[in-house]
């Protein structure tokens, strides 16, 4: 009886295996296409990890001990149920089998699938060579925050803890135009929302590699800045304790987007679709001859993509 369940389990630890390690040589093809590719990144100086550990560091250093609320504030935001969402206007990207199949603005090319050309601005491509990831916002617990977006109307959520984020990385908001987020928060004083409006974003300190790092360089990030806000708005701020005010606190500090390389399948599962926003739109879209029946399911099949080099 031990002999089946022995050979199922390996088999399905291998295909685990290797999706893990397909994943991990996306990631680094992406990264060194984007590094390699972006104005913005300095040439042959550093790796996104290399960013990611250092922008970690200098947020520790800078912070010092925290205190008690502070802490009490980053073992709930850490713990938090994070939630990644992606909007589109296209309900093309569910397959026949009803899996969540999602690819980057190369990916998309390169497979000749239609999408909206006017989502991704040439110059964000020039200066951060980024156009090889799969793009997402990030909320705080399942139900949907969210209720509109430049990228479209139709919502797709899914939980942060799927393995697919393990390969993403995070920027705390748009690294070229550096948005400064609306403050959510209406506790906050006129003056609180004055200085968090004043606050000047460095694009090369803004981003986080891997799951773990991206939420604790967030986490750090609100807790520094928070610091330079009155006492009593402060509290407010650390105070933040159920889902939708931690939500409402990470959206009022920043606008995180998550990059994931590649390509992202979501079993049907897995995933979560909002459509009472849905408003179809025309747009100016890109795509080769061939883009029927492009959104398939290989990704949960023999992995075709997974010998293919990133450009």
């Amino acid at each position: 009886m031990l002999a089946p369940d022995k050979k199922v389990f390996t088999k399905k630890t291998a295909g685990e295996k290797i999706l893990h390690n397909t994943r991990n040589r996306w990631s680094s093809q992406t990264s060194e296409s984007m590094m390699r590719n972006g104005i913005l990144w300095k040439p042959g100086k550093k790796t996104i990890d290399d960013y990611s550990v250092h922008n970690y560091h200098a947020l520790r250093i800078a912070l010092g001990k925290l205190t008690i609320q502070e802490q009490s504030f980053f073992n709930t935001l850490t713990q938090a149920p994070f939630y990644a969402v992606h909007c589109t206007d296209s309900l093309d990207v569910v397959n026949k089998n009803n899996d969540l199949i999602l690819y980057s603005r190369k990916k998309l090319i390169s497979k000749g699938i239609r999408f909206n050309a006017d989502n991704t601005q040439p110059i964000d491509i020039s200066m951060l060579g980024n156009d090889g990831y799969v793009f997402f916002s990030l909320e705080v617990g399942s139900p949907l925050l969210k209720s509109s977006s430049r990228f479209g109307s139709i919502f797709y959520k899914i939980a942060y803890s799927h393995p697919v984020f393990r390969n993403s990385s995070l920027v705390l908001t748009d690294q070229v135009a550096l948005v400064m987020p609306r403050c959510h928060i209406p506790e906050l004083s006129r003056e609180a929302v004055s200085l968090l409006e004043k606050r000047a974003f460095n694009r090369l300190s803004i981003i986080f590699n891997g799951k773990m790092l991206s939420i604790l360089g967030l986490t750090y990030s609100i807790i520094l800045d928070s610091r330079s806000l009155p006492p009593a708005d402060q509290k407010i701020i650390l105070s933040a304790r159920n889902n939708a005010q931690l939500s409402n606190v990470v959206n009022s500090f920043f606008r995180p987007e998550i990059r994931v390389p590649k390509m992202v399948g979501i079993k049907s599962d897995e995933y979560a679709i909002h459509m009472e926003h849905y408003k179809p739109r025309m747009s100016r879209s890109s795509s080769s001859d061939s883009d029927e029946g492009a959104y398939g399911s290989d990704f949960f099949g023999s992995g075709s993509d997974s010998s293919e080099a990133e450009d």
